[in-house]
């Protein structure tokens, strides 16, 4: 979960875990490592950790936008990796990112990967195939797991595939109470109740929710979650359909 809101903590969950090693393995021994799981499940988080404890220069992270051509893709990686603006043909440009990547022991991370589609990831697997192991791939992306396991060229390539998935019974609660004083100090009833309600074990939501009651918290003088705190804190985030428990 993300550390942005006070008296938070880092809760190293088993997937962000196996991810971190996942891409430790990848940067050191020049392979491929696939990050997959719904929107808010912690993907982006646990590789923006990683980056954060690499030197500058090590690596590069870019998100790809929906459907792009095959030349867009080797347009963005050239511009994200050089920090230059390509010209000429898509044959060029690719024997320029061969070039520029090979024997270099960078880590290139494409998140939103799924939208590369099948095309794209076959390109960025030729790319990482004629580097011959001397840099590292990370994909990230919602339903790139399905993408690669479709193509046995690609599972085979891939190093290690860790997939995210919501939270949910005694990891969720112990996540919750490591996230924030605040969960600590409440009845797990109540916070099954919230999960119900808007966090679905979904990190995204959970730290929307935290944030907003925190601010509330203080207003209502408690450091624990109540019923007019979560009222409060749902109604702000828009739960209309919000019950009192």
């Amino acid at each position: 979960m993300s550390a942005a809101i006070p008296g938070s903590a880092l809760v190293p969950t088993t997937k962000f875990a196996l991810a971190q090693h996942a891409m430790k393995t990848a940067l050191d021994d020049g392979d491929i490592a696939v990050l997959s799981g719904p929107p808010g499940c912690g993907k982006t988080f646990a590789v923006e950790h990683f980056l954060a404890g690499l030197d500058d220069g090590a690596a590069t992270y870019l998100e790809m936008p929906p459907r792009p051509a095959p030349k867009e893709v080797a347009v963005r990686l050239y511009k994200a990796l050089s920090g230059k603006t390509p010209h000429g043909e898509q044959y060029v440009l690719t024997e320029d990112l061969v070039d520029w990547l090979h024997g270099t022991g960078h880590l290139l991370v494409i998140d939103e990967a799924h939208n590369l589609g099948e095309r794209g990831l076959q390109y960025a697997r030729y790319l990482h195939n004629r580097g011959k192991g001397t840099w590292s791939l990370v994909l990230v992306g919602s339903r790139i797991d399905t993408t690669v396991k479709s193509a046995p060229e690609l599972k085979s390539r891939s190093g290690a595939l860790v997939r995210f998935d919501a939270l949910a019974g005694r990891e969720l609660m112990a996540a919750l109470r490591d996230y924030h004083p605040l969960l600590r100090a409440s009845d797990p009833k109540q916070l099954r109740y919230v999960d119900e309600q808007w966090g679905h074990g979904v990190f995204r939501s959970w730290y929307h929710f935290t944030k907003k009651a925190v601010r509330l918290a203080e207003r209502l003088d408690t450091h624990e979650l109540t019923d007019k705190l979560i009222s409060a804190t749902l109604a702000a985030l828009g739960a209309d359909e919000w019950q009192a428990s």
